[in-house]
C-alpha cells in the first residue's frame, strides 16, 4: 500500500490471497483502529521525547463518501445530503514545521441534535465539540525526557471551549487556541475583540498568504451549503498584520453548571491592515494561550507556533488526494475507520518525503553560491545536503546507483542529497527553473514512485544475472 497509495486495494496488493487478506483485516469486528496505529503512535511519542517542545495540532475533518450510497453506517456531513465521516486527528509537529507523526487519530459518525432537545439532554449527548477536549486527553502527558519535552496544543476555532482549556491543565498541556466567541472578559466589564483592540500594536509584520481556489454550494467547503454563497478565488498577497497582546480574565459560560469559574488566558490579537477590497476574510486572528506573552517576541512565537496548523490541513489532503481515502470500496463504516487508521500513517510517509527534500533543497538555497563554491582547504565543513556520505547513510545502494545514472553521473559515491532530491523531483515534473518554488508533496511522490519502479527493475536484472552466472 505505501508503494501505491493511490491505487484502489485490488491494484496495490496484486494477489488474491493478499486482496482477501486485506479484506478479513478490514472487516474483522476484533480490529480495533486505534490498535493498527499503536506502533506507529509509541514510535512518535520516542521522537517527541527528543525535542523540549512538540506541537499537538488538531483539527477535524470530514470523510465524504456522499457518491457511495450502498456503504452502512455513515452519517450527514457539511454537503446538502451528503454522507460520511468525521476525522479528527492530532499530529506531532515541531516548531519549524517538521512532522513527527500521529499522536492520535478518532472517527465518529455525526450525532444531530434532536427536535425540542432539552438542555439536560444537549449536555448528555455527545457534541462535535468534544473531540478537542477528549484528543487531549488520548495523548496524555508528554514523555519522560533528559529534553523535558513539553506538549502544547494548538487548533482552530473549533477547539475554543473551556473543555479543551481544562484538559490542557489536566495533562500538563500549553495551548494555543483560535477564539471562535466573543466572550465576556473581565466580569462582564467587555467583550473579548474590543478589549484586545484597546491594546497598543506591539509590532507590524508581513505575512505571506497563499491563493486561494474558489468554492461554492457544490463544494465540500464547510458551511458553503447553509449560506448557499459562492466564495471567489483570492490571489496571494503580502498581508500588512498588527500584533496586539494582553491577558484577559474569560467570563465563565452562562447556565454551564460544569465550568461556573473564570479563567485568565494570555491573548495575541494578529488583525491585517488595509486589505485588498477583493479579500473577504482578512487575517483576523485571536489567540488564546497558556504561554507569556510579556514581550513582542514572544507574542510573535506564539503566531509562528499557530500558523504551524497548516500541516494538519497538508495531511488531509494528503489522505484524500494522494491516498484516495475517499474513493475506497469498503461497504462497511468499521470497515472504512480501520483503512483511515491505515492511511493516516500512510499521508506522514508521503509528508516525510516532502520534508526529507526540502531540508536538502533549502539546505544549498540557504548557504549561497560563494559557500559552496569554497576552496578545498576551507575550514567550513560543506552542508550535509552536499555531502554525499549524508546520503549513504540514508538511502540503500542501489537506490544511489540508479538516480545518479538518471542525474548523468558516472560515479554513484559523490551523489549528494541535494543531487538525489533534485533529480527525484524532476522525475516527478518539477522544472527546477529559477522561480520556481520547491516541490511539493505530489510531485515528489510522482518522481519516487516512477523511481521506485526503476529500482525494482534494476533489482530483479540484477538476480537474474547472478543466477545466470552461477
Amino acid at each position: 500500500m505505501a508503494g501505491k497509495p493511490d491505487e484502489s486495494l485490488p491494484h496495490q496488493t496484486g494477489k488474491w490471497a493478499d486482496l482477501m487478506g486485506a479484506y478479513r483485516l478490514f472487516n474483522n469486528p476484533a480490529v480495533e483502529p486505534a490498535a493498527i496505529q499503536q506502533p506507529h503512535v509509541e514510535m512518535t511519542r520516542q521522537r517527541c521525547a527528543s525535542y523540549g517542545v512538540v506541537l499537538n495540532v488538531q483539527d477535524t475533518s470530514e470523510l465524504d463518501y456522499t457518491g457511495y450510497r450502498a456503504k452502512k453506517g455513515l452519517g450527514p456531513i457539511g454537503r446538502q445530503n451528503g454522507q460520511g465521516l468525521l476525522q479528527h486527528s492530532v499530529l506531532a509537529v515541531l516548531p519549524n514545521g517538521q512532522l513527527l507523526g500521529v499522536l492520535h487519530q478518532r472517527w465518529q459518525v455525526r450525532v444531530e441534535a434532536p427536535e425540542k432537545e432539552t438542555r439536560k439532554q444537549r449536555r448528555e449527548r455527545w457534541k462535535e465539540g468534544q473531540f478537542w477536549a477528549d484528543a487531549v486527553e488520548a495523548v496524555g502527558r508528554a514523555p519522560q525526557s533528559p529534553a523535558h519535552t513539553r506538549f502544547i496544543t494548538v487548533t482552530d476555532r473549533g477547539g475554543d471551549c473551556f473543555e479543551t482549556f481544562e484538559a490542557c491543565d489536566r495533562m500538563g498541556h500549553g495551548f494555543i487556541v483560535r477564539a471562535q466567541h466573543d466572550r465576556c472578559v473581565n466580569g462582564h466589564c467587555g467583550h473579548l475583540w474590543a478589549e484586545m483592540q484597546k491594546q497598543p500594536v506591539l509590532r507590524t509584520i508581513q505575512v505571506k498568504v497563499p491563493a486561494r481556489a474558489a468554492s461554492g454550494p457544490g463544494s465540500k467547503k464547510k458551511g458553503n451549503h447553509k449560506k448557499g454563497l459562492l466564495r471567489k478565488s483570492q490571489p496571494g498577497r503580502l498581508a500588512q498584520v498588527q500584533v496586539r497582546a494582553g491577558r484577559v480574565l474569560l467570563d465563565a459560560p452562562q447556565g454551564d453548571p460544569l465550568h461556573p469559574h473564570p479563567r485568565w488566558v494570555q491573548v495575541v490579537y494578529a488583525r491585517e491592515l488595509n486589505p485588498p477590497p477583493e479579500v473577504t476574510e482578512p487575517i483576523d486572528w485571536m489567540l488564546l494561550s497558556s504561554e507569556p506573552v510579556q514581550t513582542a517576541r514572544q507574542a510573535l512565537r506564539i503566531i509562528g507556533y499557530y500558523r504551524r496548523r497548516w500541516v494538519i490541513e497538508e495531511y488531509h489532503k494528503v489522505q484524500k488526494s494522494g491516498c484516495g481515502l475517499e474513493h475506497s470500496q469498503l461497504a462497511d463504516v468499521d470497515a472504512l475507520r480501520r483503512l483511515a487508521a491505515l492511511v493516516g500513517v500512510l499521508a506522514v510517509r508521503m509528508l516525510w518525503l516532502r520534508d526529507l527534500a526540502s531540508q536538502s533543497l533549502a539546505g544549498v538555497s540557504s548557504v549561497g553560491q560563494s559557500t559552496l563554491c569554497k576552496s578545498p582547504g576551507s575550514s567550513s565543513p560543506p552542508p550535509a545536503a552536499m555531502r554525499p556520505a549524508a546520503l549513504r547513510a540514508l538511502m540503500p545502494p542501489l537506490w544511489i546507483t540508479v538516480v545518479a545514472r538518471l542525474a548523468g553521473m558516472d560515479r554513484p559515491a559523490e551523489l549528494t542529497p541535494y543531487q538525489f532530491w533534485r533529480t527525484i523531483a524532476q522525475r516527478g515534473g518539477w522544472l527546477a527553473r529559477k522561480h520556481d518554488g520547491r516541490p511539493g508533496w505530489k510531485t515528489l511522490w510522482r518522481g519516487w514512485h516512477e523511481v521506485a519502479l526503476l529500482v525494482e527493475g534494476a533489482g530483479l536484472l540484477h538476480r537474474v544475472g547472478e543466477k545466470r552466472c552461477v
